[in-house]
């Protein structure tokens, strides 16, 4: 009886574990791409990246709506 609380506990900590790392993965994750949007959104000098990263932003932005 001992060891099925303790099989249950352990698979109850890695379940939580699991899920408190994917979230921290997406959030992360999330927070980068917005950060390399903002600076290659920066890069209007170079007329083809600059397009480029403006055509990004727009999917983003319609997509995000």
């Amino acid at each position: 009886m001992v060891t099925e609380q303790r099989k249950r506990d352990v698979m109850t900590r890695n379940f939580l574990g699991g899920l408190a790392w994917g979230l921290g993965s997406v959030i992360g994750a999330t927070v980068i791409v917005a950060i390399l949007v903002g600076l290659l959104s920066a890069i209007d000098f170079i007329p083809f990246v600059g397009n480029f990263i403006e055509d990004i932003v727009e999917v983003v932005n319609k997509n995000s709506r």
